[in-house]
């Protein structure tokens, strides 16, 4: 009887190594030609911004929003300075501006990348950390000051 609970622990864990195996293997393969739009949300993930780099995590294939407590315009990507839309972009992933909103389309996963905004009414410097996988985040994220 020993020796079937031992049999039946391994295989057991020779199974579960392979789900995650084929789990990570499906994340890792993901690349969209097309974003989900974001449609409504009934909540926002609030953040209150402190001066700190936002950290916001997209799913990939998913189109999502930040916004803003007043309305905004971009200063630089990764430290590279914007000076007008042909620039405006991450690594397969379209930015667009919209007044006090930020929309972000990811097409594929990549690393974290530094987006500088500045706010018009107060001149206040947003920073946001973003990056996309297929575990991001769809809720849509509302800075406070």
């Amino acid at each position: 009887m020993g020796q079937n609970k031992s049999q039946l622990k391994s295989v057991t864990m020779v199974i579960l190594t392979l789900l995650l195996a084929l789990a990570h293997t499906i994340a890792n393969a993901q690349n969209f030609t097309t974003v989900v739009p974001m449609g409504e949300w009934a909540e926002y993930k609030e953040v209150t911004y402190s001066g700190n780099p936002v950290t916001v995590h997209l799913r990939t294939g998913y189109e999502n929003a930040v916004i803003f407590p007043e309305p905004i315009t971009i200063r630089s990507i990764d430290n590279k300075l914007i000076r007008d839309d042909s620039q405006l972009g991450l690594p397969n992933c379209a930015i667009n501006i919209n007044d006090n909103s930020v929309g972000f389309s990811p097409l594929s996963r990549f690393t974290e990348q530094r987006v500088t905004l500045r706010g018009s009414d107060t001149g206040i410097i947003y920073d946001l950390m973003v990056s996309s996988s297929p575990v991001g985040r769809r809720q849509p994220i509302q800075i406070n000051n």
